[in-house]
């Protein structure tokens, strides 16, 4: 139990880590010049923690947390946080459908999940190994598919996907590596 909670820990630690460097580099890249308007880059988030034999709805709300009231960034209104009964899969779809619609290009994005995450037989036939991976929301399973696609939706530059689950690893594909690569000059 002592080393799961040091994993959580160091999983939250390390995903403000990861906001925290593309906050500097936003800052950075959005630097007002001669040739540039001005336009206010905001920050929208989707938090979801289901599982009631997992303390996930408490990690979701320390998230929910750190960013209202850690960083003057991140405005209450412009985050979806979905506790254990509101985390359906419907609920987290329309969540990001709402970040997708809303946010623009110039935004920062952030989809934070902690709970139970699952492999489950590929039907799709689109997996090498031959399963999907799957996030459980309160009602069904979300497959890796299916996330990947609303994401796809949402048109920032800057996303961040923080997933505290088993067998998350698998569950968005090498999300746009390529885009992140060249945004931040990466080798």
């Amino acid at each position: 139990m002592k080393n799961k909670t040091v994993y959580r820990l160091l999983a939250i630690l390390i995903g403000l880590m990861i906001l925290a460097s593309g906050v500097a580099v936003a800052t950075v890249n959005n630097a007002p010049n001669a040739n540039a308007s001005l336009s206010a880059e905001e920050y929208w988030a989707v938090i979801v923690g289901c599982g009631d034999d997992v303390p996930a709805y408490r990690d979701a709300e320390s998230m929910y947390n750190v960013l209202t009231v850690a960083s003057d960034n991140w405005n209450a209104s412009n985050i979806r946080l979905l506790i254990n009964e509101t985390a359906t899969k419907a609920n987290i779809r329309d969540a990001i459908q709402w970040m997708a619609n809303k946010s623009s290009a110039e935004d920062t994005c952030l989809f934070y999940f902690s709970g139970h995450g699952h492999s489950i037989i590929d039907y799709s036939d689109d997996e090498a190994d031959g399963l999907d991976e799957s996030l459980t929301a309160f009602d069904d399973n979300i497959i890796d598919d299916e996330l990947d696609a609303w994401m796809g939706d949402v048109k920032a530059h800057k996303v961040v996907a923080i997933l505290e689950a088993c067998h998350s690893g698998g569950v968005l594909t090498p999300f746009r590596i390529s885009e992140v690569k060249e945004l931040y000059a990466l080798d």
